[in-house]
């Protein structure tokens, strides 16, 4: 393992951090490491404020809309308690979910398509269907 000093940078949904002089042990081989103690809770307190800002976006989406956590989770497919983790920042919800999310807050029409129900693949059937063959006798 090798001491290294480094900028890190941080990213989520467009916002960047840069964090200055970030302390850690790295291996020379592959480039993993890990921080020290002090690196590591800078490093978590930035990640703690950008979730917490995205938090707040989707808690005031979720108002916007005019929706409890039980009924917008079930809307785009999540658990109350997940999206209630998103809402207070202790995970982070994939992009696809932010985008999703940030679509409803600018075209809440699309609330209505989005309730929709889906029939499930599992119900899925399929059938073949072939007019009579034709046989044809080729000469040789």
């Amino acid at each position: 393992m090798v001491t290294k000093v480094c900028d890190e940078i941080l990213s989520y949904g467009g916002k960047s951090v840069v964090l200055h002089e970030m302390k850690g042990d790295f291996c020379p081989e592959c480039g993993e490491g890990v921080w020290d103690a002090d690196s590591y809770r800078r490093y978590t307190e930035e990640q703690a404020k950008i979730l917490d800002s995205l938090g707040s976006e989707i808690r005031k989406i979720r108002k916007k809309l005019n929706m409890t956590q039980m009924q917008i989770a079930e809307v785009i497919g999540v658990g109350k308690m997940a999206f209630s983790r998103y809402e207070r920042g202790q995970s982070k919800p994939a992009p696809s979910l932010v985008k999703l999310l940030r679509l409803m807050a600018r075209h809440p029409e699309l609330l209505t398509e989005i309730q929709e129900p889906i029939e499930p693949l599992d119900q899925l059937t399929t059938r073949t269907v072939c007019p009579a063959a034709t046989v044809e006798t080729l000469a040789e």
